[in-house]
């Protein structure tokens, strides 16, 4: 059980600082100025973020894992569950709109910039959910 506790706490600090990293990281694109927005620049960047959106999604599956097998089965049953529930959808939609991002082949700013709003918003809508209802 000890190991247990232990997988629970590098899983859920991991998780975290990734998730806070990649919500910095969609934030400073989304102010960022023109010079930067560069298809070179933003694509460097963004593979950096897939790599990090992936195991923020590793470390989830497993803090998952560990909450089903410790007795949350319905995820609609309490709030901790729905609150999982709403990380999946954000997840869902910052790796779709990611994906879409790094597919983009062009040098339109204002089409960086919302595709970067979108990301943003999304994590940041989850940490209200989770400040607000938990």
């Amino acid at each position: 059980m000890e190991n247990i506790g232990f997988i629970w706490k590098i899983s859920y600090t991991v998780h975290i600082v990734l998730n806070s990293v990649l919500l910095g990281m969609f934030f400073t694109f989304l102010i960022a100025p023109k010079k930067i927005l560069t298809e070179e620049v933003v694509s460097s960047y963004l593979k950096i973020a897939a790599v990090f959106l992936g195991v923020s999604g590793i470390t989830g599956i497993i803090l998952l894992t560990i909450l089903t097998n410790s007795g949350l089965e319905d995820l609609f049953s309490s709030s901790v569950g729905r609150f999982i529930l709403a990380m999946m959808a954000s997840l869902f939609v910052v790796f779709f709109t990611l994906t879409l991002t790094l597919l983009y082949k062009g040098d339109e700013v204002s089409m960086y910039r919302k595709l970067f709003f979108i990301m943003f918003v999304s994590y940041l809508l989850v940490y209200l959910i989770k400040g607000i209802f938990i």
